[in-house]
């Protein structure tokens, strides 16, 4: 099969693809949660931060812990102080993003529009992550 790309306005990261190759080529840039003292984010960091070293015959079964594990984590999990709308609803656009490639079948895994979902997840996940450690580290009023 032939190799794809990345779409120019999707820079997180460069994808390739065949059965025993690493998705990407190049791992994404993910943000961390800093304050996460329940370790409420920890698993789905940890297995977001596996996929570049998944090959392609294994992203399936980690795309699908994945959406497991995002799908365990519910806003009354965050600390009360985070359990506003626009973090929530951060949290809900990364979900939706890692339910569309979690339920992609794997022949489409060497197309470009997967690779643009994939990459909707890292920006998804770094959008939420950004903005949750933000929420997290601001003085209380």
């Amino acid at each position: 099969m032939a190799c794809t790309q990345n779409a120019p306005s999707a820079p997180e990261n460069s994808v390739i693809g065949d059965g025993e190759n690493m998705f990407f080529t190049t791992p994404p840039d993910l943000t961390p949660i800093t304050v996460d003292e329940n370790q409420v984010f920890a698993p789905l960091f940890a297995q977001l931060s596996d996929l570049p070293k998944i090959p392609y015959k294994n992203l399936s079964v980690q795309l699908q812990a994945i959406g497991q594990e995002a799908d365990k984590i519910k806003p009354r999990d965050f600390p009360n102080a985070l359990q506003i709308p626009q973090l929530i609803g951060r949290y809900k656009v990364f979900r939706t993003r890692i339910g569309i490639v979690r339920f992609s079948d794997p022949s489409q895994y060497t197309q470009s529009k997967f690779s643009e979902a994939m990459n909707e997840v890292v920006v998804a996940w770094n959008t939420f992550a950004r903005h949750y450690n933000r929420v997290a580290t601001q003085p209380s009023l």
